[in-house]
């Protein structure tokens, strides 16, 4: 059996080279891995928009609401 019939049944083996142990990946696992990292980078950055536009929006709620409470009433109370 041939190192790489060993990376196409598993994906990745390792390998022993001038002395020093190597990770041999398949072409289809590195692909997954770079996706992996694309997407984590994607997500972190929308979670960062995100973040920003959360405290930009608090900020300017607070900001509206510097006065006292204001009571809306717009029922019928049953006092009986």
């Amino acid at each position: 059996m041939e190192a790489t019939d060993v990376v196409r049944v598993h994906q990745f083996t390792l390998a022993r080279r001038r002395g020093d142990w190597e990770v041999i990946e398949t072409p289809e696992l590195r692909l997954a891995r770079q996706q992996i990292l694309h997407l984590t980078n994607e997500m972190e950055q929308r979670v960062l928009d995100r973040t920003r536009e959360f405290v930009e929006v608090n900020q300017r709620l607070r900001g509206e609401n510097t006065g006292p409470p204001t009571v809306v009433w717009s029922g019928v109370a049953d006092v009986g």
